[in-house]
Formats: structure tokens, sequence, C-alpha cells
């Protein structure tokens, strides 16, 4: 486990070497070929530091078609467990889940995303969640493109005030 005590690339684990190989060339994003991988986190509460996801969910659109063929879909073993998200995500601790480790749930999706545009719905909170279990590894934070279906939401709901707004939308 030398890669925990040393930052430099080369000894960071073989599963995030993989995911990071994928950003080693810029890529042009064309919005018609390019894959997105819609996500959705479900967590133990809003605390960033003391709260931890639950499960991930995602599907990845390629070439403008959903392919639910390779759905990912996995939840995490919980130490912490917070009875009053149950009402929100409808998980509970002792449901018969198969479950893994926050590590090897890090792995599977880090394979699953490579280099896809992540789309969310208030997509911060998602992966702010996903880079804190991350950082609990020593490993950086994702790296892919992000698309917020917030914004646009924002930016293509009607209009009520009567003023014209032009809003434009970013990838981050």
């Amino acid at each position: 486990m030398k890669w925990l005590f040393n930052k430099n690339e080369k000894n960071y684990p073989d599963y995030w070497l993989r995911y990071n190989a994928h950003f080693s060339e810029p890529k042009l994003t064309d919005i018609n070929s390019s894959t997105y991988v819609v996500l959705d986190t479900e967590t133990t509460g809003f605390n960033y530091d003391k709260d931890r996801v639950l499960c991930i969910g995602a599907v990845k659109i390629i070439d403008g078609y959903i392919d639910i063929s390779t759905a990912f879909e996995i939840y995490i073993k919980q130490d912490y467990f917070n009875e009053k998200t149950v009402e929100i995500h409808g998980l509970i601790k002792n449901e018969r889940i198969q479950t893994v480790s926050e590590e090897e749930a890090v792995v599977l999706f880090l394979d699953y995303i490579e280099d896809a545009i992540l789309v969310a719905h208030h997509a911060f909170y998602d992966l702010t969640m996903i880079n804190k279990a991350m950082e609990r590894l020593e490993l950086p934070e994702l790296k892919n493109q992000v698309l917020d279906t917030m914004f646009i939401y924002k930016a293509t709901r009607p209009n009520t005030t009567g003023l014209e707004s032009k809003k434009k939308l970013y990838l981050r």
C-alpha cells in the first residue's frame, strides 16, 4: 500500500491509473457522439463530512441512445445510518441488498464512467459526496466534465416575468 503515503501519480492504485488514462489526451466534445453517464446517489444525509453514499445508480447514453443493458447500480456497506433519510430514499440498514465496500464501489464506478460526461440534477451534491469517498481513499477528485440538469431547467423554464433573458449552458 505504498500509494497511501506517496502522492506521485505513478503510485496511485491501478484502478485510479486506469481511470486517469482516459484523460491523457484532450478531446473535443461533440454533443451527438459523446458518451454521457446520467447518475444519482442516495446518501445517509446532507453533511459532506459525516454522511456517506448509500448507493449509486447510473445509465449511459451512447451516440444518443440510452444503453440500459449496462445500467449501473451499487449499494455500499454502511457503519453510519440515519433513519431520518429513509423517508427520502427508502433504503433501510438491514435490508437484504448485496453491498460492497466504499473502495470497491469507487473502483467499479470509475471503471464504469471512464471519461464520460456526467449528468445529474443538482450534480454538485452527488459529485461532492462521491469525491468525499475518493478523498477518504486518498484519491484526487473526479476529472469528468459535468452537466447539471438543474441549470438546464433554469435556462429553459418558461419566462413568467415578461422579461427576455438569454441564458447559456456550460460544461464544467
